[in-house]
């Protein structure tokens, strides 16, 4: 084919793309748009309520299993310690500090924008869910760690390790200084009040463990009360979803059975 005759038909089909029509809920303009122009058929998807929800909500999720996987090197580091006694993984308490953190900041944003874009009729279910504890936990971990740490002042865990009565067993604690989150100016008087039950240090990996207890079941009531408000526009994107999958697995059967032949 030479170049005049390609010219001819990448004019053609710009001209197609040009008067393609966006109104993608039509069956037949979907398609046309799937192979004329799949780019802005994307973009069109990912701009309905339905697919900014999703994503929100797919974020929330993966931060979760973040936490999860934090909570999970924390522990490991922690009888590597033991085993090794190497300082050098203290340096790993702090990241993963600041990582934990840094993640529930995150889902505190996307919950911030889940409200104030689309007014997801929740009645305070985070103070519920969470009550004094919790909204302590979040205080501590949040207001103290993760803003602390945006304005040069990073927490740094050290440990402790107690011997049990059992031969050769011992265990250890990875802990933050009491004082050193009280006097923190961001420290507020949920947070003052749960810090009561501790003595002298704290168990971080506990209020890690407790904390990611109560996002997680805030996040399943929160998300079935989403899919009820915005039952109609997740319902479309998953049609959207469906309609690409189909069409994807028509194209892929077809070059399957060119190839065959």
């Amino acid at each position: 084919m030479d170049k005049e005759t390609l010219e001819i038909i990448k004019a053609i089909q710009e001209k197609r793309k040009k008067e393609l029509d966006t109104d993608i809920s039509i069956y037949e303009n979907f398609n046309a748009m799937y192979f004329f122009d799949n780019a802005r058929l994307r973009k069109i998807i990912e701009s309905t309520d339905g697919a900014k929800i999703n994503f929100k909500l797919q974020d929330i999720e993966f931060i979760i299993e973040r936490l999860d996987k934090t909570i999970f090197k924390f522990e490991t580091i922690g009888t590597q310690y033991l085993e090794i006694q190497d300082e050098c993984l203290v340096d790993d308490f702090t990241e993963y500090c600041y990582l934990y953190s840094s993640y529930v900041s995150t889902i505190v944003d996307i919950y911030r924008y889940l409200e104030q874009n689309y007014q997801i009729q929740n009645n305070n279910l985070r103070e519920k869910i969470f009550g004094d504890d919790g909204l302590g936990e979040h205080n501590i971990i949040h207001q103290v760690i993760r803003n602390s740490s945006l304005h040069g002042k990073l927490y740094k865990p050290s440990w402790s390790i107690h011997y049990t009565f059992e031969p050769h067993t011992k265990k250890i604690t990875i802990i933050l200084s009491k004082d050193s989150i009280l006097t923190n100016r961001n420290c507020n008087q949920k947070g003052k009040i749960y810090l009561e039950r501790y003595s002298d240090d704290i168990d971080i990996i506990e209020i890690f463990k407790s904390y990611l207890e109560k996002v997680k079941m805030l996040f399943e009531i929160y998300k079935k009360i989403v899919y009820q408000q915005y039952e109609n526009e997740l319902s479309i994107y998953q049609q959207y979803e469906n309609q690409l999958n189909e069409l994807h697995q028509k194209i892929k059967n077809s070059l399957e059975n060119r190839a065959v032949k």
